[in-house]
């Protein structure tokens, strides 16, 4: 056991050094920052007769961050995704979700994360990741069903900004320490792609790096798988394939594949654009798509933004 110990403090240094290597000349601020991208979601499966259909709108947005940290400066991003203008899926399964994170590009990883979903069902997810005391606090809405085991708690002032009105918060989860959750350069999902259009894997090349849901950690290898021409938003894209997969690590410090893994086409421009990605699920496969943004000719979706009428769900709060 001891040399188990020894060989995973290792490999952790081993990544804080890759992740502190990668980024240690981002102090300047990333390409992307300031940037909207807009994306539609298609789904083919076996509940749209195996032919691809559009069932959400999807943007991803990113703006500096206020929250401090010794490395250098942090950003937010946050990617919703609305099923409001497509009527069949509303009246089906009507469904919002957002990911939010604030994270730095230096040896720290993220330091705050939301994990929103909101479908016949609730759930509201807001996590704080203390580096100074290394725990990880995960703070769930109530969501009026049984009665919650703890007294609601306060927020940390980092995440009060995205507390929904009126609802109350339960500290539902605490980590302790490394072995529990708190790694060096430890990212949630969002903060892990974001990281990623800054440092790509070398062609044919692979990446390890940890990632935390707010409740179970994962390593995520990243493997460049080649290069391909995509059509997107109205023009080609030079693009980068990636293949994701996710490993989950149990409480005995084994890997597990979680799911199958996601792929994903980045542009090789120097704001590296999520192009396009696919992910297979037990009733068929996703697709998201970019339609509009950054490097991108504006309104040059099938079905143009300008032709909806605002969305505030896609407001940053």
């Amino acid at each position: 056991m001891a040399w188990q110990s020894v060989g995973r403090r290792s490999r952790w240094a081993a990544i804080l050094l890759v992740t502190w290597l990668g980024t240690a000349g981002a102090a300047v601020a990333p390409t992307y920052l300031g940037e909207t991208l807009h994306y539609h979601i298609a789904y083919r499966g076996v509940l749209s007769p195996m032919s691809w259909t559009e069932v959400a709108d999807a943007q991803l947005r990113t703006v500096p961050a206020t929250v401090a940290d010794p490395y250098g400066p942090t950003y937010q991003s946050t990617l919703s995704a609305t099923s409001e203008h497509y009527g069949l899926v509303e009246s089906l399964y009507p469904f919002r979700y957002r990911l939010r994170s604030i994270y730095s590009l230096g040896p720290d990883g993220t330091l705050a994360f939301e994990r929103y979903k909101k479908t016949r069902k609730f759930r509201h997810d807001l996590v704080w990741i203390d580096r100074a005391t290394e725990r990880l606090l995960r703070y769930r809405a109530d969501s009026g069903g049984e009665a919650a085991e703890q007294p609601p708690a306060p927020v940390p002032a980092v995440l009060k900004n995205w507390q929904e009105p009126g609802a109350s918060y339960r500290l539902d989860t605490e980590s302790t320490g490394p072995e529990q959750g708190v790694v060096p350069g430890l990212l949630d999902q969002l903060g892990l792609l974001q990281r990623l259009r800054t440092r790509l894997p070398a062609a044919g090349g692979q990446l390890e790096l940890p990632v935390t849901d707010g409740k179970k950690r994962f390593m995520y290898r990243i493997r460049s798988t080649g290069q391909e021409a995509l059509r997107a938003a109205g023009r080609i894209w030079d693009t980068r394939k990636l293949q994701v997969q996710a490993l989950r690590i149990t409480d005995q410090g084994a890997e597990r594949p979680e799911g199958d893994p996601i792929e994903v086409w980045v542009g090789t421009g120097p704001e590296h654009v999520p192009v396009r990605l696919e992910k297979s699920v037990s009733l068929g496969r996703f697709v998201l798509e970019l339609t509009a943004g950054t490097g991108a000719p504006a309104g040059a979706s099938r079905r143009k933004h300008s032709e909806t009428a605002p969305n505030p769900f896609f407001s940053e709060g």
